[in-house]
């Protein structure tokens, strides 16, 4: 019989064969689609998935005689003779394995098997087997070569979705999750034969619960020892921990936990999640923070009690080791972005759907989950709630303010909650007094005047240019030493190099005034005695005053005054926020409001989803259609149009200077991003950054140079980038977020 082959030789010379490299793949997605309880259907996926390599044209293709052969269809047109649901699906995958998911995928199906035309679109490809004759040579093929006999073998039948809430939701995620299964198991069993070790090294060591839960109680042994925290909030710190581990021998399933800011949650969600996997035997522990700026001091945290621990986003610097790893999230546990898990859950191409499958059998920690994305709340919540029902997964969602998404419209929702006794630990964790100007608009003028008399004080404005304008009037009032500015206009390094200032004046006593946007608001460890915030929906409140007598230490409660900016324009950055803070202005007509309330909170919550609108048409209208790349486009937190502005910040010059003479030369690429994540901004100002930055090229797989440049810039300019403010360009406000 003909030989046939799937890759070139590898560093022994060895050509791999089609039957080698669709038995490997066949193994190893059993054993990841195991895990989804379909291990047969794995097996089949992985023997069928390269089908199309049994051809001359492919065979071809490996001695450079051919060129745009597509192999992939053949495999479809196998999948879809044993019939059914289970057999389209597996279709579908197949299709995908070296694209993007598409559910219509029966035209070009039939195009192959019938033999009518060899080109297909969208790219003119030629079939590799095409018409009956082709296809009746293929079938004898993998019987002989693999074993498999589509004439008399069955296709193992998927689960059956008709318990979801939205069928097609929970349709578009199995299959999003059986093509991780087959993409996983191709890319690394072609990475394999070129080199064994391969999967050993992309692969993390098991989680050990039992070890990691005695070092957690030594981090948090060494912390109380030097704790210089009130000792009622230690007491009050220990209870939540203790709830956490009692929780954790609940059945898996959907949680919240609640607690008031300063309540040292980052360990205790830990010890949840590693209790709660000693418990039920689950394989992974994720957890999910909405912001970039935050990620640091928490990994940091994380990755000493869990020496094995994966920080997993677009900006880290990444070995090959932790490249490897994180591109399967073959890791005991991961720590990422809001923005990564989120949206990969709603992927469709090959390689950002790879390691989904790991998320299964796993304990899911989504921090600060009052962030989560408002216009995609519907299609999220579901998606949680899937990952519950059919996938062994344990959801947690902690934040102060716990959103109560039961009241959205059509939403069934009922998570359980870890601490026995929320409000009585928001009761005893009360740190500051409120004080509501929010009657009539108070000027930025009289802010100033206010801040000034106050020699530990931070503001916190919806909108950077009301941000910028109290900066400039306190800047007449008080010396420029003690007054700072933080907001996303600064990049990472220069935001880190003012907290750290700021947070060496606080302990030290002396004057401290800082003017901040919202990007302050979740998980910065700062502590002031007094603070402003402009009026925002009730989470960003409630968010902003755990930065003021966080640690309890000054024995009298902080001040917190909520007022409304007497400015022209718009006060809030989008219609959303706009919404929400007017829901609290309205409650706050009828009565004061209790920030350490959950009575209040949730009638807050109440106001907020009963009448709010469903998610974006255009994702509603993809998930209805099953059609896939429009729900990955459509399923963006941040929203798509921004740039990338790589600033040369006075203390990181050098570093500005290599990334410069690096990318020029080379282009851009995912290891420059990375490196310049440091000294980056992201901004909308599309007119300003065309004006004064210079564009990154981007260049082919030749090496050249492609005449569309990228969306990230270089700005060598000081005047469009403060040592105090950072970049300024204009008065845009549309991008306020720090992810």
């Amino acid at each position: 019989m003909e030989r046939y082959y799937a890759h070139s030789p590898n560093g022994d010379g060895e050509w791999e064969t089609v039957e080698h490299h669709l038995k490997r793949v066949g193994e190893l997605c059993a054993d990841f689609a195991q895990e989804l309880q379909c291990g047969g259907f794995g097996r089949t996926a992985g023997l069928l998935h390269d089908a199309g390599k049994y051809s001359r044209l492919f065979q071809e293709v490996l001695h450079h005689q051919q060129i745009h052969v597509d192999h992939a269809v053949a495999g479809g047109v196998l999948a879809s003779a044993f019939g059914g649901r289970s057999a389209h699906t597996l279709g579908v995958m197949i299709r995908a394995h070296h694209s993007f998911l598409q559910e219509n995928i029966k035209p070009v199906l039939v195009q192959a098997l019938k033999g009518t035309e060899r080109n297909v679109p969208p790219d003119n490809d030629t079939l590799s087997v095409c018409g009956k004759d082709e296809f009746t040579k293929l079938i004898e093929i993998i019987r002989q070569e693999t074993g498999l006999d589509l004439y008399h073998d069955s296709l193992q039948s998927l689960p059956g979705l008709e318990n979801s809430a939205d069928q097609q939701l929970a349709q578009m995620m199995q299959t999003r999750m059986l093509y991780s299964c087959l993409v996983d198991a191709d890319y690394s069993a072609t990475e394999e034969y070129y080199d064994a070790s391969y999967l050993q090294k992309s692969s993390g060591q098991p989680l050990q619960p039992e070890v990691l839960l005695e070092r957690l109680q030594k981090h948090r042994d060494e912390i109380r020892a030097h704790s210089m925290s009130d000792k009622t909030l230690n007491v009050m710190r220990d209870h939540l921990y203790d709830n956490c581990i009692e929780a954790a021998d609940r059945n898996p399933g959907l949680f919240t936990l609640t607690a008031p800011t300063g309540m040292g949650k980052t360990l205790d969600l830990l010890a949840f999640a590693l209790a709660h996997a000693e418990k039920w035997g689950q394989k992974r522990i994720f957890v999910v923070l909405p912001y970039l700026s935050i990620i640091g001091q928490n990994a940091k945290e994380y990755r000493d009690i869990v020496p094995g621990m994966l920080e997993s986003h677009s900006q880290v610097k990444a070995t090959d080791e932790t490249r490897q790893l994180s591109e399967r999230w073959a890791a005991p546990m991961i720590v990422t972005t809001t923005v990564g898990f989120l949206e990969g859950l709603f992927a469709c191409r090959a390689p950002d759907c790879r390691r989904l499958h790991q998320i299964a059998d796993s304990v899911i920690v989504l921090d600060e989950a009052q962030s989560l994305p408002p216009k995609l709340l519907d299609a999220t919540l579901h998606t949680l709630q899937e990952l519950c029902d059919r996938y062994r997964c344990t959801v947690v969602l902690s934040t102060a303010t716990q959103p109560a998404f039961q009241y959205r419209r059509n939403m069934q929702w009922q998570p359980r909650e870890i601490v026995k006794n929320p409000q009585a630990l928001f009761t005893s964790a009360r740190r500051v007094e409120m004080e509501w100007r929010v009657e009539k608009a108070v000027p930025l003028e009289q802010i100033a005047d206010e801040m000034a008399e106050q020699p530990s004080v931070c503001a916190i404005l919806n909108l950077r240019r009301h941000a910028r304008r109290l900066y400039t009037l306190l800047k007449r009032r008080c010396s420029e030493n003690e007054l700072f500015f933080l907001s996303s206009d600064l990049c990472p390094a220069h935001r880190e190099k003012m907290l750290e200032e700021v947070r060496v004046r606080l302990k030290q006593g002396l004057p401290c005034r800082l003017v901040a946007t919202q990007c302050i608001e979740a998980g910065v460890d700062i502590d002031f005695v007094n603070l402003y915030r402009a009026l925002a929906p009730l989470e960003s409140v409630i968010q902003a005053a755990g930065r003021c007598n966080r640690n309890g230490g000054s024995g009298s409660l902080g001040r917190v005054t909520v007022f409304v900016p007497d400015e022209k324009g718009n006060l809030y950055p989008d219609a959303w926020y706009e919404s929400a803070a007017n829901k609290l202005r309205v409650m706050l007509e009828n009565h004061d409001v209790d920030i350490c309330s959950l009575v209040d909170i949730e009638e807050y919550y109440r106001r907020l989803y009963s009448d709010a609108p469903e998610d974006s048409k255009e994702l509603r209208d993809a998930v209805k259609q099953l059609d896939y790349k429009g729900a990955a486009k459509a399923y963006k937190i941040i929203p798509a149009g921004g740039f990338t502005v790589i600033v040369s910040y006075n203390e990181s010059k050098p570093l500005f200077d290599g990334v410069k003479k690096e990318a020029l030369a080379y282009g851009l690429t995912p290891a420059i991003l990375a490196k310049a994540r440091p000294i980056s901004v992201s901004t909308f100002d599309k007119n300003n950054v065309k004006k004064y930055c210079e564009p990154l090229p981007r260049f082919d797989y030749r090496g050249r140079r492609l005449e569309e440049s990228s969306d990230c810039f270089l700005l060598d300019q000081p005047k469009c980038y403060d040592d105090k403010t950072g970049l300024y360009f204009s008065d845009d406000d549309s991008f306020q977020a720090c992810y």
